[in-house]
């Protein structure tokens, strides 16, 4: 998995190959409380430029570990008490660049609150980049 290093919220994503033609994204962050009304993803979905889904997803589960490859990552590990996750399938290799804009956020009290934004971009199913997008 890659993880960033601002550990409230988003800390990374991990990519599976389904076939030789289509891969997997799941997209990993943590949360320190149970106390939130809910919590999950604003996915902007662009490839080649053009933007091709615009996701909200409401993650229904949290956990205390998650696995990776042959291991299990805790949410302590992640830097976070608890980890919510969020996977998008079959995504076309040869697709060119695709940019997934991940926003994740949680709402307390009737109030929407964004975490940060992270573009996390891949050229051909291949990760080419991860940045945080500040505004």
């Amino acid at each position: 998995m890659k993880v960033s290093q601002d550990r409230l919220g988003y800390v990374g994503h991990q990519t599976r190959n389904v076939s030789s033609s289509f891969y997997d994204i799941r997209f990993v962050s943590v949360i320190d409380s149970l106390s939130y009304d809910s919590i999950g993803y604003d996915i902007v979905v662009t490839a080649d430029g053009e933007e091709k889904a615009d996701i909200t997803h409401y993650c229904t589960e949290v956990y205390d570990r998650i696995l990776e490859l042959d291991y299990d990552r805790t949410s302590a590990q992640l830097g976070g008490k608890y980890i919510f996750a969020v996977g998008i399938n079959g995504f076309d290799i040869t697709a060119g660049e695709v940019v997934f804009e991940v926003t994740p956020y949680y709402y307390l009290n009737g109030s929407k609150v964004p975490l940060t934004t992270v573009n996390v971009t891949y050229t051909d199913g291949v990760l080419t980049s991860s940045a945080y997008v500040y505004n």
